[in-house]
Parts: structure tokens; sequence; C-alpha cells
């Protein structure tokens, strides 16, 4: 096509291609040329020169890939899909057909597979339905050999290695060469990769370096991606904790700005979790952080919490002081008592109840059951003093246990004296 435009149009001849080789290697070939027309407009003759440019192409090819896979290690947000994208880039990069990826489990002392990739023909599916299953132990096939060799195994026909383990799944899928290499984190092997190729391809000692470059790169992300991963769930597992929390849990600045809260603070003052980051702990809690110095670490304190609509409601607050980034953070419980005052309301109630309704009766009752059996009214019979006698004794049992409700009052209440001696 390049060559007809050429001589038709008199278009510059400057084209690359690629040819197979007997041996079904690929080489890429840089032509250029110029022809000689007669006074016709006809070519004569063409003079140009073609050059193996296989290495170069090779160079930029695996430069493309690189980047591509540090886009994907940089941008990534899953790491099942981050490691797929990689083995794609890579197979696709190189055409190879199988790429995966193996993580070492040294508890177990085993490889197990991680990801995998392959083309869509048909024919290789059965291979990497009996790959994925496969679980490798040191020495053992290409990964366990390059998991305790520390180094990468290359093989130009896997189908005639007596240490691999799927000669005739390979065969069946058309593969023909592979190679793993161990994919190093701070001096350990932290997990292999794995090519296949349907073509024969010698060891490539340019290849294997990049891989080498890769191999750490790719080993860093899959342990951040887990300890981010740890990290998300030990959150999580905080924040269940807090949100199950019957108080409101709320972390604010020296100056009162709002960090943090559970979900109960959001049910207790109204506010949705957008409003509240934007609130100051006075707006829920007035006059708080003028007491603060007084409260933290203390013992709990009782405030007036202010809800969204505006109604009020008492609060006993626990306030404790900590570091969060450097910074002095206040750590506030906020408990609703609502309930406990109404309870209390009702407490004090009885205890008036009982203090004018029944103690001031019943004193009256025991003193003039007194006077009777004093003979003040004259005598009665013996059955007549000791029913008497028995409605005093139970006058007297009510009123100590008036007296002890009161005094406990008073002892909750703290008026109380105690003569100690």
């Amino acid at each position: 096509m390049a060559l007809r435009e050429h001589i038709q149009n008199h278009t510059p001849y400057d084209v690359e291609y690629r040819l197979r080789r007997k041996s079904g290697e690929y080489r890429w070939f840089h032509a250029v040329g110029l022809a000689k027309w007669d006074a016709n407009g006809r070519a004569i003759r063409m003079a140009g020169s073609i050059s193996d440019i296989t290495e170069r192409k090779i160079n930029e090819k695996r430069l493309l890939l690189q980047y591509s896979v540090t886009q994907v290690l940089s941008e990534a947000e899953n790491l099942n899909d981050a490691l797929v994208s990689i083995v794609r880039i890579i197979c696709n990069g190189l055409d190879w057909r199988y790429g995966g990826i193996w993580q070492a489990n040294i508890e177990m002392n085993q490889l197990q597979f991680m990801v995998a990739w392959h083309d869509e023909k048909s024919e290789i599916r059965h291979f990497v339905q009996n790959r994925k299953a496969m679980i490798f132990s040191p020495g053992k096939g290409a990964p366990g050999r390059a998991w305790s060799t520390r180094k990468p195994v290359w093989s130009a026909d896997i189908t005639k290695e007596s240490w691999f383990i799927q000669v005739a799944d390979a065969m069946n899928a058309n593969l023909i060469s592979g190679f793993c290499f161990p994919m190093m984190l701070q001096n350990t092997v932290f997990g292999v990769m794995e090519f296949f190729s349907r073509n024969i391809e010698q060891p490539d000692e340019n290849l294997l370096q990049m891989m080498a470059t890769i191999g750490p790169q790719v080993s860093q992300f899959i342990q951040k991606m887990h300890i981010e991963g740890e990290l998300r769930l030990s959150e999580a597992h905080k924040s269940a904790i807090l949100n199950s929390a019957s108080d409101g849990i709320i972390t604010v600045t020296e100056k009162g700005g709002i960090v943090s809260f559970n979900l109960r603070t959001e049910k207790m003052f109204g506010y949705s979790d957008r409003e509240l980051k934007d609130k100051n702990i006075n707006d829920l809690i007035p006059g708080l952080t003028e007491r603060t110095p007084e409260i933290v670490n203390k013992l709990p304190v009782e405030f007036v919490g202010v809800q969204k609509d505006g109604n009020n409601f008492p609060a006993e607050l626990t306030v404790s002081g900590t570091k969060m980034n450097e910074k002095n953070i206040l750590v506030i419980i906020v408990r609703d008592i609502t309930e406990r005052k109404k309870v209390e309301k009702l407490k004090n109630e009885f205890i008036s109840v009982v203090s004018h309704e029944l103690r001031t009766p019943l004193t009256s009752i025991r003193g003039s059951l007194g006077l009777v059996l004093g003979g003040v009214v004259g005598s009665f019979s013996e059955k007549a003093k000791n029913l008497l006698e028995i409605a005093n004794n139970n006058c007297e049992r009510l009123l100590h246990l008036i007296n002890d409700i009161l005094d406990i009052e008073k002892i909750e209440s703290g008026k109380m004296n105690f003569n100690i001696e």
C-alpha cells in the first residue's frame, strides 16, 4: 500500500512493519526509499534501505508498558481490578497469552492464587481453570521454583520441562514458552508473577530486568492495599462501636470546632452529618468552652443541650483531653438525662408525700396511742391493751421506715451531716 502510494502519488516511502521468521519470532523493520521516474512519469527504479528496528520497537513498547503499569498503580482503588489490569497490560505489551499473580503465604508455606488474565481463545480456558485451583509449595512448579530460588525461571518450551506440572493442559492451550519471576519486597519474596506465550521465546535479560523493576512496585501496591483494607475494617469496627453507643460522643478542638461525632449525637441534637460538621460545640452546649478548664478530666457535670429545633434538654457531660496529630483535642461524652430528671422529679414528689402526707398523721396517731396506753382516757381490758400496743408498735416501725427513706434522700442530695467520733 505504502509503495503503491509512493509510486502513484510521489508521497514519501517511509514505513515500519514486522515479519515472522521461520522460528516463529517476529522482527520489526524500517524501510525508506525513493523511486526514479522517467519523462513519462513511470517508475523505472527505486533506491532505499531497510533496517532491523526490533530492539527499538521492543524498548519503546516496554517503556510504554512500564508507564501504563505505574499509572494503574497510582490511580487504582480496587486491588483485584488493578492487578488484572497490570497483568493484561504486560501480556498485551509482550504479546503473551496468559499472566497470573501468586501471593506467598508464609504461615502456610505456600503460594496462593490471586488473579489472572488471558486472551479470549477458548482452548486456554481449561488451562486457566486448572491453574487457579493449584497451590504451590517452595520448589513446586515454575512459581514454586522462582519462590524458593528467589530467581527468575524461564523456559523456551515448557512442555519439555520435567518440573512443569500442566504439560498436557499447556499443549492443548498452545502454550510453549513461559517465565516466572519473584516479586521482592524488602529482600523478601512477596509473591510470584508468571506469563506464558504461544511462541518460542528465548530468555530475555532486558525483559527480566524490567520485570525486576515492576515486581517490587506491584508488591508494595498489594501490601499498601492490604494495609488500607485493614485500616478501613478497623475504622468500620470503631465506627460500629461508637454508633452503637447510647451516649453522644464528640471530639472538638480547643476552640470548640467539631472534629467528629457518632450517630447518637446526630439523633440527640437533630442535625444531619453535614450540618454538625459546620457547627461549634457551643451551638449545641452553650458555654461549654468557657468552663472547659474547670471540668476537663473531672467528674460528670450537667449542662443544657440545645437541639436544632430550639428545644432544650438536660445533659450530663464527661470531658476528657487528649492529643491527635500533635493537637489538643477534647473528647466529650454527652448523656441525655431527660428521663433521669423525670424519675428524680417523681422521687421528690414521693418524698414530699412521705414527709408531709404520711409522717405527720402517723406522728399524731402514735402520740394518741401513747396517751391512751398511758391511761389518760382511763382503764381498759387486757385484750384492748394488747391491741393498742400492737398498733403503737406498728406506728413506730412505719415512722422508722419513713425516717430511713428521708435519711437516704438526704445522703443522696448531700444534705446529711455526719459527726464522726
